[in-house]
């Protein structure tokens, strides 16, 4: 999740020690937020705020306390902005460095460089001690800075590499980064996700995405649910195909989407959103916009809990994952594959899965054991044993009945996990 603070100074801001507990409750372990720029024209560049600084400090024992990991968005793109998208997203006024530079030449200018340089270094040597500090998120939506609208697109990813180059050089520790355009269709980036160690793509769907026009829905045209998870399974899956390095969303969600927050289909885009990122091959959940009161009652749910236990057991990074073949008629389906373990998702958001099958291909004959998860209830139905037979494995997704005067119901989706006997 995004939580963003919006501190001015020590002990104030949004995030609070109960906020962080109840995702951790809810099986969350990594936020992301943009920090409130440590030099200001009171400061002046080349100075500290310490009010800010301490800030900071508390924010990271906070996360450390509870094995949280921390994004941390070195540069949002207001404080690079002194007219683009206007109003909050254009607050080059309050920055310091305007007393060396014009914002349109932030990203070349050498003085500007230069006090950028001390402004890492200082960065890293308080910080970079922290267990609960993971990613270095360089800039947050480059196409929402002057340097990059008024400027030069060339002059802005050369500043991309040098800030990338600065970290991998001086952080002790390694800490990958990454870096993002906006999340409006299509701004796909190539370059910068070449710069970066992880390549991470901005999704807002109602920003020019595939979603349907109308406000109601008929049944005769496309089902918002459905277009939405395909926007990001289809994202995930082409960042795993362009790019060989880890992938993910980056910032997502927020208000640009079909539904409105604390609408029941807002919650389902939501969930969907995970489930699709996962089984599409991104390295962790798209992170959400933004822990908040506003969207919290669609999002901070049990399904956040759900998903984690789902994944909990599954050994990333010894597994050896690679897109697998998948078909199931007329449901949508994704899934990765290894040698000792395949998992995915199945989704059918006019019909329901119930009754559905789904066919992975490409395996090496022989017996299974399939366990199906209702990702609604975050429960496994019954093991079962499949034969895999000419390289192709078919399972049949049960259909759940009310009994005894209770609840049973398949859903619109389900995830599996696949492992050879």
């Amino acid at each position: 999740m995004w939580y963003n603070d919006s501190y001015e100074g020590f002990n104030r801001g949004q995030i609070t020690e109960e906020g962080l507990d109840e995702l951790k409750r809810r099986g969350a372990n990594f936020i992301s937020f943009f920090p409130t720029p440590l030099e200001t024209l009171g400061s002046g560049l080349g100075r500290y705020d310490q009010n800010r600084c301490g800030r900071l400090d508390q924010l990271f024992e906070w996360c450390e306390a509870r094995d949280l990991h921390i994004s941390w968005n070195v540069w949002f793109h207001s404080y690079l902005s002194e007219t683009v998208w206007g109003g909050g997203n254009a607050r080059w006024r309050n920055s310091p460095y305007q007393l060396v530079c014009d914002a349109v030449d932030f990203f070349h200018d050498p003085a500007a460089w230069a006090y950028q340089e001390k402004l890492y270094r200082y960065i890293i040597a308080r910080y970079g001690y922290s267990r609960s500090l993971f990613l270095w998120f360089v800039i947050d939506e480059m196409d929402g800075t002057e340097g990059w609208v008024h400027g030069d697109t060339a002059a802005a990813e050369n500043w991309c590499s040098k800030v990338h180059s600065f970290f991998k050089e001086h952080d002790p520790h390694g800490r990958p980064t990454t870096g993002t355009q906006c999340g409006a269709f299509p701004r796909y980036w190539p370059n910068g996700y070449r710069i970066f160690d992880i390549a991470a793509r901005e999704i807002y769907e109602a920003q020019g995405w595939p979603m349907p026009e109308a406000g109601k829905i008929t049944g005769k045209g496309e089902h918002p649910l459905r277009t939405s998870y395909r926007n990001y399974a289809g994202e995930a899956r082409k960042l795993w195909s362009d790019f060989d390095k880890p992938a993910i969303v980056g910032e997502t969600g927020w208000d640009h989407t079909y539904y409105e927050p604390g609408m029941p289909g807002y919650l389902a885009i939501y969930h969907n959103a995970i489930w699709a990122g996962l089984a599409g091959g991104l390295a962790m959940t798209p992170f959400w916009w933004a822990y908040s009161g506003w969207i919290n009652d669609g999002v901070v749910t049990n399904q956040m809990a759900f998903f984690s236990g789902f994944v909990a057991d599954i050994d990333f990074a010894g597994l050896e994952l690679a897109p697998a073949v998948i078909a199931a008629g007329g449901c949508d389906a994704y899934a990765m594959k290894s040698d000792k373990l395949i998992f995915g998702w199945v989704a059918n958001p006019r019909s329901g899965v119930a009754g559905e099958k789904f066919t992975v291909s490409g395996l090496p004959d022989g017996e299974y054991e399939v366990l199906l998860y209702r990702t609604w209830r975050g429960r496994y139905l019954d093991r079962q044993a499949v034969a895999c037979n000419g390289g192709r494995l078919t399972v049949t997704v049960p259909e759940l009945l009310t009994a005894r005067g209770h609840a049973s119901h398949t859903g619109d989706d389900v995830a599996f996990k696949i492992y050879p006997k």
